[in-house]
This record gives C-alpha cells, structure tokens and sequence, in this order.
C-alpha cells in the first residue's frame, strides 16, 4: 500500500490490506475466466494457510480482542490477527455454520478440512482450475469478507 494511503486511513490499513490480498487470490481461484492461478496466487493462498492455522492455534491471550487494540501492532506481531480474534469470527460465520452441517462435525473438525482442503490445492504443484477445492474456498472467502468488513468499518 501506499505510505500516504496508510497514513491517511489509520492503523489497521495494513490489516486491511493483506485480508484483501488474501480474498483477492481466492477470488482468482474461483473465477472460470481465470484458468490458471500466478505465483503471486500461490502465495497468497499460502497465507490463508497461515490464517487458518493461527485460527486453530489461537488462545486467548489477548484479553478483550477488539480492532482497537491493533493500532500498535503490525502484521509480524505474533498475536496481530489473535487480536482480531479471528477463531470466533470464523465460528460466528454463516457460511462456516453451514457448510458441511449435516456431518455434525465440531468446529475444530472443520477448520481442519478448510486447512487441509488448502494445502492439499498447493501440494499438488499444479495451479490450473480443475483442481481447486471451490466450496471450501468459497467458505473462507465469505470468513475473510466478513473480517474484512470488521476491519473497513474500523477504518472510518
């Protein structure tokens, strides 16, 4: 981003920025007229990787999590997105809620297929559509979309 734009929108700019980053790849991979995802893609995908972990490993360490509470911190804070408290925002998903709702799988269950449903894209090495796991990428698409939205409103 760029430094006049962060400073002018505030702390959580760079937040922002990187969930946008994140739904811009999946946006890709779900999209028919792409037909084959970049490296840039790639890493991005990456990254959801890491969200998705820190979201099964988060604890709460932050005491009340809040987007107020990350006007000091950066992205390479280990807790950046622990602030966020990312793990509850997935759980109060609508879209996280319902997928796979008839399995009765718990919480913990399913974040571990939206990870795996990931990784399992980039193990394969190829980046061409036919592989992409759309309905999982469509459930983290809708998680981010609604950080996102936390996050905009905290911009203002």
């Amino acid at each position: 981003m760029i430094p006049n734009a962060v400073a002018s929108t505030g702390p959580n700019a760079e937040l922002w920025s990187h969930l946008k980053s994140l739904d811009h790849a999946l946006e890709r991979a779900l999209s028919p007229s792409v037909s084959q995802l970049t490296e840039l893609d790639r890493d991005r995908l990456e990254a959801v990787v890491g969200f998705l972990s820190s979201s099964l490993t988060q604890v709460s360490a932050v005491a009340s999590p809040s987007l107020s509470n990350l006007s000091h911190a950066t992205l390479s804070d280990e807790n950046y997105l622990a602030m966020l408290d990312v793990r509850q925002k997935i759980l109060s998903s609508a879209a996280f809620e319902n997928w796979q709702r008839a399995s009765k799988k718990g919480p913990d269950v399913k974040l571990q297929r939206l990870l795996k449903a990931t990784e399992a894209f980039l193990a394969t090495g190829e980046l061409f559509k036919r592989s992409v796991p759309r309905e999982e990428f469509e459930v983290i698409r809708s998680i981010i979309n609604a950080l996102l939205s936390d996050v905009e409103t905290a911009l203002y």
